[in-house]
């Protein structure tokens, strides 16, 4: 028998702080086109928009004919200003080769890594065995516990009042058995039978 699960998507709800700010955002969105809308009716601002739209475009996006300079007075223009992109030239010419001690010292290196890393793993395996086991056992310390505890286990506790009272009694009861009034001789027995 086969189960079918079908999962329903739900869309979540928004939160008030982001109902919040949708309506702010929203009354903002009005509140410029409105203003876009009054320029667009209006000739006169609106051709004053449009050249300020042409004077930050061309601000902007400045073609090479259109450009003050030449291309190499702007190619010298950029080298003075981006000199401190060109990288240093190294004290050294050349490096020499690795010698034959530093690549076997290299070697060496990584076979202690390699070694140490193998011996933090197999001492953090021993660790969490050690863990379980100390975990286990207190496991079962703790079951031997309560199972002591448990109210059909447990030894009978009397209180002290109570004790003293059940030691009376016996007295009482011996007494009266030992008073000749209330026993009686019979052979081969005990002097009282009651």
């Amino acid at each position: 028998m086969e189960l079918l699960v079908v999962q329903t998507w739900v869309k979540p709800k928004k939160s008030p702080s982001k109902r919040k700010f949708n309506k702010i955002e929203k009354k903002r969105r009005d509140a410029m086109r409105r203003l876009r809308d009054a320029i667009r009716n209006d000739p006169v601002r609106y051709e004053a928009m449009k050249d300020k739209e042409r004077q930050r475009y061309h601000e902007r996006i400045n073609t090479l004919p259109d450009s003050p300079h030449s291309l190499d007075e702007n190619m010298d223009y950029w080298l003075k200003n981006n000199n401190s992109l060109e990288t240093p030239s190294t004290s050294r010419e050349d490096t020499p080769n690795s010698s034959r001690q530093s690549s076997e010292g290299k070697k060496q290196r990584q076979r202690n890594t390699y070694k140490y890393k193998l011996k933090i793993k197999q001492l953090e395996k021993k660790l969490r065995n050690e863990k379980n086991r100390v975990e286990k056992y207190k496991k079962r310390l703790e079951r031997a516990k309560n199972s002591l505890a448990t109210p059909k286990n447990k030894p009978v506790q009397v209180s002290r009042k109570k004790a003293d009272l059940i030691q009376r009694f016996k007295l009482y009861v011996k007494e009266f058995h030992e008073r000749d009034e209330n026993s009686r001789p019979c052979p081969r027995k005990k002097d009282t039978v009651t």
